[in-house]
């Protein structure tokens, strides 16, 4: 039976015990129809028997298995990331906040091992300015992690010359086209655009 149903039987035994003697304690009563109090036990004594009945149900019952100590997490020590298909491809999907311009992306595997997601186009409030988005993949998040190294957030590389289409990739860098004519060089590792 559950440990509360119990202690609440035992609960309602001894306040029926109560109201029984505090029954007979009143039948024998001067006769006024006034219990005479100086039989009844104190207040304080009844509540600490009622207390250490209560305890007593409770050790007495199952006692229910002690709590596993949470075990602590650790990383392994490696975790490569999975092979990404690298080249360029075109955007096939827009219109969201942050993707209404582009054009074309690149995943690339950089010489530090990590992927690199490029991609190129306009900003959505600027759609004359060019715009190259940066997004890098540890290429062993637990190793880096290990390290302290984290995975910087994704960011913006904002040209005034105009949108921007990957055209080529050579190690390290996107050579890139502008819609108004002419070419670009970026480095993603470095974020530099170069000359």
């Amino acid at each position: 039976m559950n440990k509360k149903i119990l202690s609440a039987i035992t609960v309602l035994a001894i306040i029926m015990a109560a109201s029984i003697v505090t029954i007979a304690f009143a039948s024998n009563s001067i006769g006024d129809a006034t219990p005479d109090v100086t039989l009844l036990p104190p207040p304080k004594q009844t509540a600490e028997a009622l207390h250490e009945s209560v305890r007593a149900t409770d050790l007495a019952l199952p006692q229910a298995a002690k709590p596993q100590v949470a075990q602590s997490f650790s990383l392994p020590a490696s975790c490569p990331a999975p092979t990404q298909a690298t080249g360029i491809f075109s955007f096939t999907f827009g219109g969201f906040s942050g993707g209404k311009h582009l054009i074309n992306t690149a995943t690339v595997l950089a010489s530090n091992g990590n992927y690199y997601m490029i991609w190129a186009g306009a900003p959505d409030d600027a759609p004359q300015e060019g715009l190259l988005r940066v997004n890098e993949i540890l290429g062993d998040s637990c190793h880096s992690y290990a390290l302290g190294t984290q995975a910087p957030p994704m960011a913006d590389f904002v040209t005034s010359n105009g949108p921007l289409t990957i055209t080529q990739l050579q190690g390290d860098v996107v050579i890139y086209s502008i819609s108004g004519g002419g070419t670009g060089r970026f480095n993603f590792v470095t974020d530099q655009f170069l000359p």
